[in-house]
C-alpha cells in the first residue's frame, strides 16, 4: 500500500483564506461547546426529567439508575446503565426488563434553556421477562399509538416463564425496531431474532383506522413463513392464519372465545395432499384437543427433516409439568409403506411426558401394529424415543409371505411384541427384546428369543431401509424355528 503524505502549508493561506479558517474553526469550536452544555445539567434533574419523558412520551416507565453520562458523538445522547423497566399500574412495581444499556439520543436544539428533547431511544443488552400475567402489559402497550419518535432494541433476550418463574423458552433478539407511520396511522414493530438456533424475522403492524392487525413471521432456515391476521368487523373479529412450511400450506381459521381458542381448516395441504382439522385450545390452564384428517401420510418425510424436531426436542420446550394436549391424526394412506395401509396416531402431551401410546397402524392383508408405553429420553449424548409394539396378526400366511420366511421356519402365534429404541438424531432404531403370543395370550419360548436377540444388541435399523428391517426378521425367525 502506498504511503500518502498530506501537507498542509498554513503560511501559504492568503489573508483573506486564513480569516475564513479561523472564522470556520471558531464555529466548529462554539458548536462543540454548545453541544457540551447537557453535559453541565444536574444528574438528578437530568434522571428525573429523561424518566418523566419516557413514561409520557413511549408510555414506558423507567427506574433510571444514577450512572449517566453525556455524549456527543455519534450524535448528542444520554448514557445510562442498569435500569429497568417496570409495570406499576397494578400498584405493584412488576420488572419487565433489565436493562445494561440505554441510549436516550436528544436534540439539539434549546439546549441552554436546559430543556431535554428526546429524539429516539435506543436498549440494548437487555434481559425482558415474560409470563402470562405480563401479557397484559404487552398487549396494552402495542395496541395504543406508538411515539412518533423510534424505540430500537439490540443484543438482547426475551425470558418466556411459566407461572413457577420457570424458563420455558429463550428469543435471541438481534434487533427490533418500534415505530409509528404517521401516513398509515398504524404501528410498526419489525424484529430481527434467533429461537430454537433458528434464525427468523417479525414484522408486526396495527392499522387504527381498518382496526386491522397483521403479523408476519419468516424463518429461511426451515423454509416457513406465517401470516396472521385479524380484523374487527361489526364488533367481533376475524381471525385467520396463513402457514407456509417448506411445501406444506396450513389455512385456518380461528375465533377467540372466553375459555378456549376454536379452530378449524378444511383447506391445508400437506405435501400436495389435502388435510382437515379442527380442535380447541385452552389457555387455563393449557389443554390442546386436535384432531386432523388426510387421505395420506409420508412418514418417511419427518425422518428425511429432523431438524425443527430435534431442536424443539432439546429446548425441553414440550416437556413442561403444565402442559396437556391430545392430538390425533387419521390417514386413509401411509405413503411408502409396503405393509400399512392406514393408521390412527395419538400424540399425547401428559404432565411433562410424551408418548404414542394407543397409536395404530393398520394393514389389511396382516393386521394391526399398536404402540404402548412409549415415552422420551432426551439426554446430552441421544434422543431417544422407547416403547413397545404389538403386532396382532389376523392373516399369519400373508404376515409370513411379506416376509420371505420358508415354511419349514413358520411358527403358529398371534401377537408378536416389539421393544424398541428409536435415535430420533439419525433415524435409527433398535429391537432390544421380541416376545411371542400364541390364541391364548401365552408367551411362546421367550428364553430362547431372549438368547438371539442378544446377538443383535448392537444393530441399528433405518426406517427408510426396509429390506435392511425384513432381512433381520427372516434371520431371527429361521433361529427361532431351528432353536425352538
Amino acid at each position: 500500500m502506498k504511503k500518502i503524505n498530506i501537507n498542509f502549508n498554513f503560511k501559504n493561506l492568503s489573508f483573506d483564506k486564513k480569516k475564513i479558517f479561523f472564522f470556520a474553526a471558531f464555529i466548529f469550536f462554539f458548536y462543540l461547546l454548545y453541544l457540551s452544555i447537557p453535559s453541565l445539567y444536574d444528574s438528578g434533574r437530568v434522571q428525573k426529567d429523561l424518566g418523566r419523558k419516557l413514561s409520557e412520551e413511549f408510555k414506558l416507565n423507567f427506574s433510571l439508575s444514577t450512572d449517566i453520562n453525556y455524549r456527543i458523538l455519534p450524535k448528542p445522547h444520554f448514557v445510562i446503565r442498569d435500569c429497568e423497566i417496570i409495570d406499576d399500574e397494578s400498584g405493584i412495581s412488576n420488572r419487565i426488563a433489565e436493562v445494561q444499556n440505554l441510549k436516550i439520543y436528544i436534540s439539539q436544539k434549546n439546549l441552554l434553556n436546559k430543556e431535554i428533547e428526546i429524539k429516539n431511544v435506543n436498549i440494548s443488552k437487555a434481559n425482558f421477562f415474560l409470563t402470562k400475567e405480563k401479557f397484559n402489559f404487552v398487549e396494552k402497550f402495542i395496541n395504543n399509538r406508538f411515539s412518533n419518535k423510534d424505540i430500537k432494541i439490540n443484543k438482547s433476550k426475551i425470558f418466556f416463564k411459566d407461572r413457577n418463574e420457570e424458563v420455558i423458552f429463550i428469543y435471541t433478539i438481534k434487533d427490533i425496531l418500534l415505530l409509528l407511520a404517521n401516513d398509515k396511522d398504524q404501528n410498526i414493530l419489525e424484529m430481527n431474532g434467533k429461537l430454537f438456533n433458528i434464525d427468523n424475522k417479525l414484522t408486526w403492524t396495527k392499522n387504527f383506522n381498518s382496526n386491522k392487525v397483521i403479523t408476519k413471521i419468516t424463518a429461511k432456515e426451515i423454509f416457513m413463513n406465517l401470516i396472521n391476521e385479524n380484523l374487527l368487523n361489526n364488533e367481533e373479529y376475524e381471525n385467520s392464519i396463513n402457514l407456509d412450511l417448506q411445501s406444506n400450506k396450513f389455512r385456518t381459521q380461528y375465533s377467540i372465545l372466553d375459555d378456549r381458542i376454536k379452530f378449524n381448516s378444511k383447506k391445508s395441504i400437506i405435501k400436495k395432499t389435502p388435510i382437515s382439522y379442527s380442535g380447541d385450545l385452552y389457555l387455563n390452564p393449557f389443554n390442546l384437543y386436535l384432531n386432523i384428517k388426510t387421505k395420506e401420510l409420508d412418514l418417511n418425510y419427518f425422518f428425511k427433516n429432523p431438524n425443527l424436531l430435534n431442536e424443539v426436542l432439546i429446548s425441553n420446550l414440550l416437556f413442561k409439568k403444565n402442559l396437556y394436549a391430545e392430538i390425533k391424526i387419521d390417514t386413509q394412506n401411509v405413503s411408502k409403506a409396503k405393509i400399512f395401509t392406514s393408521a390412527n396416531i395419538n400424540i399425547n402431551f401428559q404432565g411433562g411426558g410424551i408418548n404414542f401410546n394407543e397409536s395404530v397402524f393398520k394393514s389389511k392383508k396382516i393386521g394391526n401394529l399398536k404402540f404402548t408405553r412409549t415415552a422420551f429420553d432426551i439426554s446430552d449424548k441421544a434422543m431417544l424415543l422407547k416403547g413397545i409394539s404389538e403386532f396382532n396378526i389376523n392373516d399369519i400366511n400373508s404376515f409370513y409371505k411379506t416376509l420371505l420366511i420358508p415354511k419349514k421356519n413358520r411358527i403358529e402365534f398371534n401377537l408378536i411384541k416389539f421393544n424398541f429404541e428409536l435415535n430420533l438424531k439419525n433415524g435409527l432404531f433398535k429391537i432390544k427384546k421380541i416376545s411371542f403370543y400364541d390364541s391364548e395370550n401365552k408367551i411362546i419360548n421367550q428364553k430362547v428369543s431372549e438368547e438371539i436377540i442378544e446377538k443383535y444388541q448392537d444393530d441399528e435399523f433405518s426406517y427408510l431401509n426396509s429390506i435392511q428391517f425384513r432381512n433381520f426378521l427372516k434371520e431371527f425367525f429361521i433361529n427361532f424355528a431351528q432353536e425352538g
